[in-house]
């Protein structure tokens, strides 16, 4: 594996200022979609669940809370850490740049157009399905194997890069 060096410095006035963006958008979202959704999913498993209490369960009785536990396990992996990365929207004032060579990039397409990439670097995988580039300077459909290309993020911060740019630029 090659070395690759991290250099550490200040977040940009703009960086910060995109940052409490997507932190107040978050919160407002949590606020007026995500709870009023989970308590009303919560209460749709409850009146499962006392189906059994009450000795008269049906389909629904099993599918509901296997689907919310579906629900639950994709929450996991899609929702919750960019949720757990609120914390370090408060407080970042500094964030890593390291500079890293694209070793393959792959493609993937869905049937609505969506387009999804995975890159392939010496520092790491990076998956548009999972990860999000706040400021993207750099289109994923542009880079190329054997590109240099510099990669910013907050130290802590997981699933999420605050830019990717070519080297240089």
């Amino acid at each position: 594996m090659k070395t690759h060096s991290i250099i550490t410095t200040e977040l940009t006035s703009e960086e910060k200022r995109r940052m409490r963006g997507v932190f107040r958008a978050r919160i407002l979202v949590f606020l007026l979609l995500i709870l009023p959704l989970a308590g009303g999913l919560g209460f749709i498993v409850y009146q499962a669940v006392m189906s059994f209490v009450d000795g008269r369960p049906d389909i629904f009785s099993y599918a509901v809370p296997l689907a919310f536990a579906g629900l639950c396990f994709g929450a996991a992996r899609y929702i919750y850490p960019y949720y757990r990365n609120l914390a370090g929207y408060a407080g970042a004032e500094r964030k890593e740049i390291v500079e890293a060579t694209v070793e393959s990039i792959s493609r993937r397409s869905f049937r609505a157009g969506v387009v999804l990439f995975t890159l392939k670097t010496e520092h790491g995988v990076i998956d548009t399905g999972v990860d999000v580039v706040i400021f993207p300077d750099l289109g994923f459909g542009d880079m190329r194997e054997g590109m240099k290309i510099v990669i910013h993020r907050v130290p802590g911060m997981r699933n999420e890069l605050l830019r990717i740019s070519a080297k240089g630029k």
